[in-house]
């Protein structure tokens, strides 16, 4: 309950009580002008770091953001939904944020490389934004101003914003996906409140919209709104909330259902990408993960959690919450039995770390909570010698905090680990001449022999097909194993010139031409001296061959 106002203006006297609503009204404007001046401030604060650290890289540091450029590529030369690195096969991964960044590369002619370097900075505000929102509906104006700061600032900071939510520069998947999430559950809570059929409706709407971002954030958030949807007093009612929510969704998600779904059956057959294991995540550092949850954030969130027991919150408050860290804490036990038991072949829906975001991010906004309820507090206490609005201490708390805490704000991994990685792949002597050349001279099709690291990062920039992954960027649906064989027995039988077998695995899989990068002189001259390919193009450390069947000897 906001209590701002009441401490702004006190009791009127008689005389005095035609000009009191005014009076109020014009308090209230003003503090709401204050709040807006520091939320601009403390987005200010985190884009400037944000852009310090990305704002002349030309490159992304993570293979994350290596594989959505290469979804926004494909996208943009329109073979959607197939997928971007495998020939004839089709997409897998939620592909909302690689469609955004591809509609924005096709206005600024940006490639998406690009942005997602240097260009996340300014997009990842719409990310704190939706959070602000969210916190806003939930604890009112200064709550939400405070779990804002708290989902800023109060964050991990050791480790990237993939596996800790907060405003970054780099627009990963999860990250993105937090704009439909928090913007499905907020008009979720208003459903809740007005249980207008419309709402419940838009409510199913944002949360396939959320499912095409990322799975992890739409099952917490359907979850919630299931959860919000149902009454003990209205079973019939509940059934058909929750019906339209669920049809709405499907009928959004479609694009990625249809491939999924339709295409593939659901049926994994490579589980390499829910197998990873984050160091976090491992069973083997629970002790170091509870040891390095004992911050002044997390224990805010402890608060903030008990206070939706100790105080009576807003109908649907305790709710989400109690949901969210349900789902998203069941969901991360289960990662962890699927470590310790790994022969009973447990289902997975993402990797665990997911889960632990999902925590986070909920711990971020209770700690704001906490936080308000201690400028309340403090109010409270100096109520008897001076009537200050629960916004000073609010704000003071907000100051102290951000004093202590900025510097390791300042230095977080996204803003120096991330900017020293992205500074590497570009500093490759030949790296972006080999992209530029990859892109401009080969058909969009052309599948390429390359090794794993260069198939994600060179292949899927230019927008070209590659014979194989690594495993956990390798299509879950497809068979893993003979792509890799496949790749294996090419390099072999191109560095012993067997011509015969090479060529017979090269038609298999469509492969036209082979991208090599190799520190060894002798690998390189190798491959490169071999009677059935032909060198067409070399840069620093790349070498792109072309494979010829008709130069081949006769065998």
């Amino acid at each position: 309950m906001e209590t701002s106002d009441q401490n702004v203006v006190g009791t009127p006297p008689p005389a005095a009580a035609s000009v009191a609503p005014v009076t109020r009204r014009s308090a209230r404007r003003l503090w709401d002008i204050v709040l807006a001046i520091l939320v601009v401030v403390l987005i200010a604060i985190a884009v400037r770091a944000g852009w310090a650290a990305t704002h002349d890289l030309q490159w992304p540091f993570d293979r994350d953001l290596y594989r959505d450029a290469a979804s926004a590529q494909s996208m943009l030369d329109g073979q959607f939904p197939a997928d971007p690195y495998y020939k004839g096969e089709q997409n897998w991964y939620n592909p909302l944020g690689p469609a955004i960044i591809a509609l924005i590369s096709r206005v600024s002619k940006v490639p998406p490389a690009e942005l997602y370097a240097r260009c996340g900075a300014w997009i990842g505000i719409a990310i704190p934004l939706a959070i602000l929102t969210l916190a806003l509906a939930l604890f009112g104006r200064w709550g939400g101003l405070m779990a804002l700061f708290a989902f800023l600032f109060l964050g991990p900071n050791d480790v990237p914003s993939w596996a800790a939510p907060s405003y970054s520069p780099w627009l990963l998947a999860n990250l993105i996906s937090l704009v439909p999430f928090a913007v499905t559950l907020t008009v979720a809570y208003w459903s809740r409140q007005k249980n207008g059929t419309w709402l419940w409706i838009a409510c199913g709407l944002l949360l396939g919209l959320t499912f095409l971002a990322h799975t992890a954030s739409a099952v917490t958030a359907g979850c919630i709104l299931l959860v919000l949807a149902c009454k003990r007093e209205n079973f019939v009612g509940s059934l058909g909330r929750c019906g339209m929510i669920l049809v709405a969704a499907l009928i959004v998600s479609l694009p990625l259902v249809i491939s999924i779904a339709g295409h593939y059956h659901l049926h994994i057959q490579n589980s390499a990408p829910l197998d990873y294991v984050f160091v976090e995540t491992d069973v083997h550092n629970v002790r170091e993960l509870l040891w390095s949850s004992l911050t002044f954030g997390n224990v805010a969130a402890l608060a903030g959690f008990a206070l939706l027991f100790v105080h009576r919150p807003p109908p649907g408050v305790r709710a989400i919450f109690v949901t969210w860290i349900v789902v998203a804490g069941s969901m991360l036990g289960l990662g962890y039995a699927r470590q310790i038991w790994p022969a009973a072949h447990l289902p997975a829906l993402v990797p665990s770390f997911h889960w632990l975001f999902q925590l986070r991010l909920a711990a971020a906004l209770l700690a704001g909570c906490a936080l308000w309820a201690a400028a309340e507090a403090i109010s409270a206490l100096l109520a008897r010698r001076i009537r200050l609005p629960i916004a000073v201490p609010a704000a003071a708390i907000m100051a102290a905090l951000l004093s202590f805490f900025y510097s390791k704000f300042a230095n977080r991994y996204d803003f120096t680990a991330a900017r020293e990685v992205a500074s590497q792949y570009g500093a490759a002597p030949g790296f972006a001449e080999t992209i530029a050349w990859l892109r401009r001279e080969l058909p969009r099709d052309t599948v390429i022999l390359a090794f794993p690291l260069d198939s994600l990062v060179l292949l899927g920039s230019s927008g070209k097909k590659a014979l194989f992954l690594a495993p956990e960027f390798s299509n879950p649906y497809v068979p893993y194993a003979p792509r890799s064989e496949a790749a294996q027995t090419l390099f072999e039988t191109l560095i012993a010139h067997q011509s015969e077998p090479f060529l017979q695995t090269a038609a298999r899989y469509d492969v036209s031409h082979v991208l090599l990068s190799s520190p060894s002189p002798e690998f390189m001259q190798a491959c490169m001296t071999a009677p059935f390919v032909k060198p067409l193009f070399a840069s620093g450390l790349y070498v792109v061959l072309k494979i010829e069947p008709a130069a081949a000897p006769a065998q």
